[in-house]
């Protein structure tokens, strides 16, 4: 460290940190200055996070999408929390671990099952996910600004979770950003916890959404390997993953290869293959030791065994946990494709950005005096990546991850720096895949840990710039950190974020007053769950629109929230709906044809399901109001009752 030149006994001239950070032993006018400076960042940073907090909770409060994951996943979550087993295929697709967290926080806050209740938890799911990202970004930078922007930017790449709040992508945050402030532990002395948690993170992600897990395990297997001392072991699993870098993605995207997605295949396995390669070539001083690498594959291990237990415990067979958890899935890009389609460009792209990071890590000492530029050629490329993530346009960033593998110039990495930058690029690079069959808010989800690589970059880009001087380094950190805090800020304020208030009045709709729609749209919702709630004694909707069983308080049958595309309703769920749709004279359905049209779903495909035909050939129609129709049994004794809006809740 920097001695001052002044100080008799010696003095740090770093500037940036908290006052608590600083040497005991520092100049006593620096330490003056260092107070002044830290309460005034702190007072920013604080701002920012509550700056966050407002926009999160307005956007939350002005979006809801049709096509209605939120009251698919709320529907799922009130069949759960009910007494007695699950309903067979409460698993389909989603695995347990999504079930047991949503619980723990609808019970522990005393919450009931309804939108405003879901969003709460999407709230504190999503601010929870920002403030680790914030954490990890600090504790890498030693800047509290930069760590504020890393939060705020967070808040705002995650502003898909608005759009599906419920969705099992709010755990897979938490999760993501907790496993990335772990990993900032795996070089300390006490590293067996973190090492552990990381791998039980890993099951737990496995049994939330098992691609993403799946695609965790190999980053976190990757980064493992790559700090262990030269071995046998180490050189054959860095080969295996290699292989596996290069075989995932044609092997996930082969049935739609030649029809939209080679580009996004090619640009897939050119990062993935660089950024394992790249994080192949150096080796922390000290190495990790194999036996502290096993603690993981004990995490994992504990963490399957624990959640499968738990599961089977409640009366789920393991046929149908496997059933659910690996082989729906497994049928996914059947059934729904809308995956990113990349051109001829941004393969080029890749091939060139890597060519060149590749070319400025072999040449690495020969550019020493360089440093400079090269520290303002990483300051460029966080910045334009953030920029660029906030736009969600991820695979323009993807081909730079090899870049923050490269060290500071005129340093070595020790292990406790090296496994986090090295952790967080093979998490950006094998999530940058979960965006297939369908991107949509994966791009999001998998822009996060790229997020936290341009902060990270950034940092590094800085310390380049500050020729190793921390004090420079520091101010440049919390300078960058001050302005992305502003430039942020100013961006959320234009999207109509505001404290005073909403632009449009509560929902009026039962269990949502907190949802604040347009008033077409919210006079239109009204209108069918009024009529449902006045008319039907069950609500199937066609297709999913669960959001209409808790508006109206009219149940949906039983079973029927397990499908996630009509083109899985095999005829054994189809069976019991039919019979209950033809024997209760006020069955109704909601009805959207353009909602069938986004889910891929085609007239020849309903003319195979016996439930749609009934439905569409039979069941006439009693009203219709903004695309939606609601049709009843044939057979129904009743009267039709109107809506009234007057006697609306």
């Amino acid at each position: 460290m920097t001695r001052h030149p002044s100080s008799p006994i010696g003095g740090s001239t770093c500037v940036g940190l908290p006052y608590k950070l600083l040497d005991k032993d520092a100049h006593p006018m620096n330490q003056r200055q260092f107070s002044y400076a830290t309460a005034g960042e702190a007072i920013l940073a604080f701002g920012a996070v509550v700056w966050g907090l407002l926009f999160a909770r307005f956007v939350l409060a002005i979006v809801f999408r049709p096509y209605d994951d939120e009251g698919y996943f709320l529907l799922a979550l009130a069949r759960y929390f009910r007494p007695g087993p699950p309903d067979p295929g409460t698993f389909s697709h989603y695995g347990p671990f999504y079930y047991y967290a949503q619980q723990a926080c609808f019970r522990l806050l005393g919450l009931p099952v309804t939108h405003d209740a879901g969003r709460s938890v999407a709230l504190l799911c999503w601010m929870a996910s920002a403030l680790l990202g914030g954490v990890f970004v600090f504790r890498i930078s030693r800047s509290l600004l930069l760590g504020a922007a890393a939060t705020l930017a967070c808040i705002r790449v995650g502003v898909v979770l608005a759009q599906e709040p419920g969705h099992p992508q709010q755990v897979v945050l938490v999760l993501f950003l907790l496993a990335s402030c772990l990993s900032l532990s795996v070089g300390s002395p006490r590293n067996r916890v973190s090492l552990f948690v990381l791998g039980a993170v890993g099951a737990a992600l496995v049994f939330t959404k098992i691609n993403v897990g799946a695609f965790y395990l190999a980053a976190l297997a990757h980064a493992l390997l790559c700090v262990l001392p030269a071995s046998r072991v180490r050189t054959a699993g860095i080969g295996i993953l290699l292989a596996y870098a290069l075989l995932a993605p044609p092997l996930l995207v082969h049935s739609r290869l030649w029809t939209g997605s080679g580009g996004y295949c090619v640009v897939a396995i050119l990062v993935g293959a660089a950024t394992f390669a790249g994080g192949a070539f150096a080796a922390p001083d000290p190495p990790l030791d194999l036996r502290r690498a096993w603690v993981a594959v004990a995490g994992a291990v504990s963490g399957t065994v624990l959640i499968v237990a738990a599961t089977m415990w409640q009366g789920v067979s393991l046929p149908a946990l496997i059933e659910g958890v690996i082989l729906e899935p497994a049928r996914q890009p059947g059934l729904l494709s809308m995956g990113l389609r990349l051109g001829w460009a941004p393969c080029v792209a890749t091939v060139l950005v890597l060519s060149g990071i590749g070319c400025l890590g072999w040449f690495r000492e020969r550019l020493a005096t360089y440093r400079f530029w090269v520290g303002a050629l990483r300051c460029e490329v966080a910045l334009a990546a953030m920029f660029l993530l906030v736009r969600h346009d991820l695979a323009w960033v993807v081909p730079f991850l090899p870049l923050g593998l490269i060290p500071v110039m005129g340093r070595t990495w020790h292990l406790a720096e090296w496994f986090p930058r090295l952790f967080i690029a093979d998490l950006a690079a094998t999530q940058f895949l979960q965006t297939y069959p369908v991107a949509g808010s994966q791009v999001g989800i998998a822009s996060l840990p790229v997020l936290l690589w341009a902060f990270v970059c950034l940092s590094d880009g800085v310390e380049e710039l500050g020729g190793l001087a921390r004090g420079p380094s520091r101010v440049g950190n919390a300078a960058a950190g001050g302005l992305i805090v502003l430039l942020l800020a100013t961006g959320m304020y234009s999207l109509g974020a505001r404290p005073s208030g909403y632009p449009y009045p509560p929902s009026g709709l039962r269990g949502a007053d907190g949802l604040h729609l347009p008033p077409l749209q919210a006079e239109n919702y009204r209108f069918l769950a009024g009529s449902i709630t006045a008319n039907c004694s069950v609500l199937f909707t066609l297709p999913r629109s669960g959001s209409f069983n808790f508006w109206s308080g009219v149940p949906a049958p039983y079973g029927s929230n397990a499908i996630v595309s009509m083109k899985s309703f095999t005829w054994e769920r189809q069976k019991p709906i039919l019979d209950l749709l033809q024997s209760d004279p006020r069955a109704c359905v909601l009805y959207n044809r353009e909602l069938l049209e986004f889910w891929q779903t085609t007239a020849q495909d309903l003319a195979q399901l016996p439930l749609a035909v009934y439905i569409l050939d039979e069941m006439p129609k009693a009203a219709e109001q903004g695309g939606y129709e609601i049709r009843i049994n044939p057979h129904r004794n009743s009267l039709w009752v109107p809506y009234l809006a007057s006697s609306a809740r």
